[in-house]
């Protein structure tokens, strides 16, 4: 999986992109998670868990974000629960050709 954020140059907050996986949970959702490298002024890694699912008509997506931060050099993002910064709600529309 793949993210790129809009909010990703700042102003106020500095972030890589985001690189990580998913897998439907047999539930018409999919679970992912992403980790991204934050830059100075607070620099460290973060990891967003998704909870994507599907709703009926196929033309939309509902979901939420939960970003957890880890210390740059002492934190493991793959392995560990890290200090949850927020939930966010997630909202897309399919793009028809």
């Amino acid at each position: 999986m793949s993210v790129v954020d809009s909010g990703q140059d700042g102003p106020e907050y500095f972030y890589s992109s985001e690189l990580g996986s998913w897998k439907p949970d047999g539930q018409r959702r999919i679970v992912a998670k992403t980790i991204d490298f934050d830059y100075p002024p607070n620099p460290g890694v973060a990891r967003l868990d998704y909870i994507i699912s599907f709703v009926p008509d196929r033309n939309h997506v509902t979901g939420t974000i939960t970003i957890s931060t880890f210390p740059l050099e002492t934190g493991n993002p793959l392995d560990g629960d890290g200090t949850v910064i927020g939930t966010f709600t997630l909202v897309g529309e399919l793009i028809k050709p």
